[in-house]
């Protein structure tokens, strides 16, 4: 099952920590997403986060950002949390796009992965240096050096 396309996408960040600022920052540079709210466990964060960036939402819960009808959510928590905040997201019935890694453990990952197929969602997780063009050199210097032996 598809899910059905959207003008414009509302997302939720669950997390106000420090990978959440450059999510943030490229989530506000497309014209085609709208920043609905930020929740943190340590809501006064979430709050700070919040106004600094222009995001009109903040609270403790995604539960609570909820009513903001956000399309996607991404989870940029510690690992420990990002199952059982991705099956949230999935049953309330957004995408989801998670920091790696995916989960603790694969059991986890196994449970993220169904209820999208089960939902008809999509699962995503970011690994951000994959195409950073200064990892990349790094790679291509090793593999270089590995050729070279």
């Amino acid at each position: 099952m598809n899910a059905p396309a959207i003008a414009r996408l509302r997302v939720a960040l669950v997390g106000a920590g420090y990978v959440s600022r450059h999510h943030l920052a490229a989530l506000k540079a497309l014209d085609f997403v709208d920043v609905v709210g930020i929740a943190d466990l340590d809501l006064a964060a979430a709050q700070a986060l919040a106004a600094q960036s222009g995001v009109p939402h903040a609270a403790r819960t995604l539960a609570e950002l909820a009513v903001h009808r956000p399309n996607a959510v991404y989870v940029l928590t510690p690992p420990a949390s990002h199952c059982a905040l991705a099956l949230e997201a999935m049953d309330l019935g957004c995408h989801v796009l998670v920091e790696k890694p995916m989960a603790e453990t694969v059991a986890e990952c196994d449970a993220m992965i169904a209820r999208a197929a089960e939902r008809g969602l999509t699962l995503s997780v970011n690994h951000s240096d994959r195409l950073d063009p200064v990892s990349c050199a790094r790679w291509s210097s090793c593999e270089a050096a590995r050729a070279a032996t």
